[in-house]
């Protein structure tokens, strides 16, 4: 069941804040029951709305204290619509606060879209620092989940913002290296970016190969042997883990298996088979396991 509960009022904001102390969760997430409840929420960063959604288990008796999940759209998509997927239900089911947000310029936020670029990088930094603020969350277990290009967002807004600190980003067949991989994306997709860029600084500040490096938590990789973009090319994949292993991630893997150094070839044998889907169970069961860490 899920009741809902609005918030009026948008809340001010800094990204740069990150709470030292807060409750403690020894909860481990697991495949659950719980009643959930939905709320609606706007935030306010550097004088724009941005819409908020949350999904939260319900407390028995005293307030709740819940590792919490920031889900970050692929591509130039609305990210609340992705509070309403089965998947976030279920997280949230299973005791794990789960937060949406549009982005800067789309759907219910205000702004111009950006494509990825530096203000809603920041976008999302607001975004994990009123997560790690609230209450019911314990700050030292939220994580990021990423899709496709969402990974442009998740490394951008954790390399402008280093007093962010989460736990960890689930990274689903994210590009480490534009525009050089576009040469294997669909000729629409390459289309799309070549109409959107504009030089070598464009490029530039959507590098995730320049801005994972500088992440502290736990790095894990979900890749299929047919990339849902990039076909059968792997290569992103290992600039990615390596970026991360060479930089100041405590922990990194690919698909669960970790490694000091990975070749192309390594990538070649760890990966899912098949395509991993937006309801890929397989995906589901890596990402509970590092909410349960």
């Amino acid at each position: 069941m899920l009741l809902l509960l609005l918030a009026c009022a948008p809340t001010p904001v800094d990204p740069d804040a990150w709470p030292l102390v807060g409750c403690e969760s020894r909860h481990r997430p697991a495949w659950g029951h719980a009643l959930v409840f939905g709320e609606e929420h706007r935030i306010e960063h550097d004088g724009t709305e941005l819409a908020v959604r949350v999904l939260r288990p319900a407390s028995q008796g005293a307030p709740g204290c819940w590792p919490a999940l920031v889900l970050v759209p692929p591509g130039f998509d609305e990210g609340l619509p992705e509070a309403d997927s089965v998947d976030s239900q279920a997280l949230a089911q299973s005791g794990v606060v789960v937060v949406t947000f549009d982005p800067r310029g789309r759907g219910l936020s205000e702004g111009q879209e950006q494509h990825g670029g530096p203000d809603q990088q920041d976008d999302l930094a607001a975004v994990l620092a009123w997560t790690a603020a609230r209450a019911d969350v314990d700050p030292r277990r939220v994580h990021l989940r990423s899709r496709s290009l969402g990974i442009v967002l998740a490394t951008g807004a954790l390399f402008r913002h280093p007093e962010l600190d989460p736990a960890g980003l689930l990274d689903i067949e994210g590009p480490a290296r534009l525009p050089e991989e576009l040469e294997y994306a669909p000729e629409q997709t390459r289309d799309t970016f070549y109409r959107i860029s504009s030089g070598a600084e464009w490029w530039e500040l959507r590098s995730p190969d320049l801005s994972l490096p500088s992440f502290r938590g736990h790095y894990r990789r979900v890749q299929a042997a047919e990339d849902h973009a990039l076909g059968g090319y792997m290569g992103h994949a290992q600039t990615l883990l390596n970026a991360a292993e060479l930089g100041m991630a405590s922990e990194v893997d690919l698909n669960g298996v970790s490694r000091p150094i990975w070749s192309y070839e390594q990538v070649e044998d760890e990966v899912l088979q098949g395509r991993v889907k937006h309801d890929d169970l397989r995906a589901m069961e890596l990402l509970i396991e590092l909410l349960r860490e």
